[in-house]
């Protein structure tokens, strides 16, 4: 029987499933969707010189100054697929992290979670606006590990943190 009394079990779940997310959806589609645009806008953000006539990407979106002060300076000096790989990994990791927690505290066996996990992804992660969690490095993948980790700490009765983690996600998305 797998329970949550040993911390490090937990951990070792987390990487392994956020290693097999990795695998489906971390090198799946390069520069996908919305990242494109994005990546540019924050690279814009700190390199007033890029794409410099380009109203479009010079024009940062309020939504998106948060994801470019965490991307922008990363973009301007390493490659964009580097900083993608990583950001993919980093939220992936994030979110299963926050999501085992969250299941913890409500007191839900890690083999159901890691159940449950698996039937999202299997049914399109998506159970409304066709929306994913997993596969871009993107300001919604962001909000959504925050959106978790909030949970967590809510239902462990640190308000405090909940409200902070809950306005940052709106920070970002």
């Amino acid at each position: 029987m797998v329970s949550y009394k040993n911390l490090n079990l937990m951990v070792c779940w987390s990487l392994f499933t956020t290693l097999l997310l990795w695998l489906f959806f971390g090198m799946h589609h390069v520069l996908y969707g919305n990242e494109t645009d994005y990546f540019l806008q924050a690279r814009g953000f700190f390199d007033t010189q890029f794409l410099g006539s380009d109203w479009y990407f010079q024009s940062t979106k309020a939504g998106l100054v948060m994801y470019s002060l965490c991307t922008g300076l990363f973009l301007k000096i390493f490659s964009p697929i580097l900083i993608f790989c990583i950001g993919r990994l980093i939220c992936m990791g994030a979110f299963v992290i926050s999501f085992f927690g969250l299941c913890k505290k409500l007191g839900i066996r890690l083999q159901y979670a890691f159940m449950s996990l698996l039937l999202f992804i299997g049914l399109g992660q998506s159970v409304g606006a066709g929306e994913h969690i997993f596969g871009t490095f993107e300001p919604k993948n962001i909000s959504y590990f925050l959106i978790m980790a909030s949970l967590s700490y809510l239902f462990s009765k640190k308000q405090g943190v909940f409200f902070l983690f809950l306005g940052l996600s709106f920070s970002f998305h």
